[in-house]
């Protein structure tokens, strides 16, 4: 709950200060027209969201990222070969607990009305 309560007050008291006029009305505009008018490096940035741009870029570097673990081998080989050792060790499920009804009495139980022969 906390998660949600934070942000979304920090986002309201960011937007009346913008609103009111406030302290934070000024990077507001700064930030705005940063954003608006990006500079070279962020234009030819934000062009490799383009297929047409981006396969023609980033292409031919992918049959390197696909061979490169034959290459390099893996990374730690040492920590491939170790198994970590258990706590404690692990514990049978407990068995359930039989729930009165129909046929889950157990024929070898002195309290068997057949005596124990089904």
């Amino acid at each position: 709950m906390l998660l949600l309560v934070v942000p979304l007050l920090l986002f309201l008291l960011i937007t009346w200060q913008v609103l009111a006029d406030g302290p934070l009305l000024g990077l507001d505009e700064r930030l705005s027209d940063a954003l608006v008018r990006p500079d070279r490096a962020s234009e030819l940035l934000s062009d490799l969201g383009n297929v047409e741009v981006a396969v023609p870029v980033l292409g031919p570097d992918a049959p390197w990222h696909h061979a490169r673990p034959a290459f390099e081998g893996p990374d730690d080989p040492e920590r491939e070969q170790q198994v970590p050792e258990p706590e404690d060790e692990p514990q049978p499920a407990p068995k359930p607990e039989a729930r009165p009804g129909k046929g889950d009495t157990d024929p070898t139980t002195p309290d068997d009305p057949s005596g124990g022969t089904r």
